[in-house]
């Protein structure tokens, strides 16, 4: 009886080893099942840019006068500012569609034989046009430049995606999918396998923005060029960065 009870033991106790081992030497063994101690980490980084058609753009106009008072200054200024406007009107641009942006007035000077002289003051109000979609960016340079002339210059041309939070959150996505296929690329060569992400946070985003510009020497040099000067709204993109530290064992 002895005997049996000892061999029953001693196969009880082979088949929990065996268990044991298979837990253990499992190519799908838990995280749970490997020691702190044997954890290492691994850590890469992942970019991924994404791309949409802009629909809708913003112009900077910028409206200056140069004469030798403040007050004549301000006055010059502010009637090639409404000749612009009542122009951006005709065209089809709304007023809330106008925004000031910048007012500077300054006294300029030159430097002769005799020092450094006055020649008058610029009064420079620059504006902003919003406009939805692109197609009418040509025809709105133009039309601001011949109702105000050798006042009138385009300082920045900005494209606008409207869904720009969209396209961000898939350059995010985009991002942590290449890492994690860099990190599954590295491991298999190196031999070891992930075992979840302990660290993941954005190192760079980048919405890299299309920007023209243009100024009007004169009037006549203006009109030479075009009537509507072309302007190519391309592809608004928008890089994201993320690093991720994953954990191997």
């Amino acid at each position: 009886m002895t005997r049996l009870r000892m061999v029953g033991i001693g196969i009880a106790l082979m088949a929990a080893l065996a268990v044991g081992v298979f837990a253990l030497g499992g190519g799908d063994r838990a995280e749970a099942q490997v020691p702190a101690h044997m954890l290492g980490t691994l850590t890469v980084t992942g970019s991924a840019t994404v791309g949409a058609p802009p629909d809708g753009a913003s112009i900077e106009i910028q409206i200056s006068s140069l004469e030798p008072s403040a007050t004549e200054a301000l006055a010059s200024g502010a009637t090639a500012l409404e000749l612009v406007r009542a122009a951006l009107a005709e065209e089809g641009v709304a007023d809330e569609d106008l925004q000031t942006v910048r007012i500077r007035l300054d006294e300029e000077h030159d430097y002769t034989d005799e020092g450094r002289v006055s020649i008058g003051f610029r009064f420079s109000n620059t504006i902003r046009v919003t406009l939805d979609g692109t197609d009418t960016i040509g025809d709105v340079i133009d039309v601001a430049v011949r109702a105000g002339g050798d006042a009138v210059s385009i300082n920045r041309i900005q494209f606008l995606v409207s869904n720009r939070v969209a396209l961000e959150d898939a350059a995010r996505l985009a991002a942590i999918d290449e890492a994690r296929r860099k990190a599954t690329a590295m491991a298999e060569r190196a031999g070891v396998t992930l075992a979840g992400v302990t660290v993941i946070e954005e190192i760079g985003f980048a919405t890299p923005v299309g920007i023209e510009r243009a100024e009007a020497e004169s009037q006549d040099a203006a009109f030479a060029l075009a009537d509507a000067p072309p302007v190519f709204g391309g592809e608004e993109q928008v890089t994201a960065s993320v690093r991720i530290v994953f954990k191997i064992y």
